[in-house]
């Protein structure tokens, strides 16, 4: 990991305070549900055709509406 500058540091500080100040107004991530069919069973892995083409953190979240 690298180092940061003290004002970039104080910036971070500053952002992680709004968000813990905000925290129980903020809506939760909609994480697809691990036994709602996204997910293969037992292996829990995110069935293929689920979010083709998806990487990464992206693939587990539901799309809005869902």
């Amino acid at each position: 990991m690298g180092t940061t500058t003290a004002p970039r540091y104080a910036a971070l500080t500053g952002q992680l305070g709004l968000r813990l100040d905000a925290l129980a107004t903020t809506a939760p991530i909609a994480f697809r549900a691990q036994n709602g069919g996204d997910y293969e069973i037992p292996s829990l892995t995110l069935r293929a055709v689920i979010a083709p083409g998806v990487i990464g953190y992206g693939a587990h979240v539901a799309p809005q509406g869902a």
